[in-house]
């Protein structure tokens, strides 16, 4: 499988930046939908990794309730 590139990154993060500041948050929250569904052992932990640890401290929360 190919790697994604640094400047491939940058330009993810750019994207996500401009889709933020123009609160268009639908491309921001398909593409995590999409990862999330791969559900794999890389993709779960470092989608769980970016939650603060304030959400799971909230309302219940807890590792296995995040999908």
């Amino acid at each position: 499988m190919p790697k994604i590139t640094m400047e491939e990154i940058t330009a993810i993060v750019n994207q996500i930046k401009i889709d933020m500041s123009n609160e268009d948050y639908t491309a921001i929250y398909e593409l995590i939908e999409e990862l999330a569904e791969l559900d794999s052992v890389i993709v779960t932990p470092l989608l769980r990794g970016f939650l603060s640890e304030a959400f799971f401290k909230t309302e219940g929360n807890t590792n296995d309730e995040v999908t």
